[in-house]
């Protein structure tokens, strides 16, 4: 485990500390596991954002999506010789 010493805006220790001890109380390791959550949802949110951006930018670019084998037409006749019952040409 690693060992880590930060330091943020008084205010916003102060709202950390209050929420952490709500949630699992006053006791050791609250601020600890407090701060393991906040990093991992933010973790978490970066990697979909990167993800978002990954594939708005496939968007962006674009899909060649034209089908490269046989024709509509050609599919439609060989359709159409089964229900008459005739083979296609």
């Amino acid at each position: 485990m690693g060992v880590m010493t930060i330091s943020m805006d008084n205010a916003l220790e102060k709202q950390l500390r209050k929420k952490a001890f709500q949630l699992y109380g006053h006791r050791k390791g609250a601020l600890g596991q407090a701060l393991k959550v906040a990093v991992t949802a933010w973790v978490e949110s970066e990697k979909e954002r990167a993800a978002r951006e990954k594939l708005l930018s496939l968007l962006e670019k674009g899909f060649d999506l034209r089908f490269k084998g046989i024709s509509r037409e050609e599919i439609y006749k060989d359709r159409m010789s089964h229900v008459l019952g005739r083979p296609s040409k």
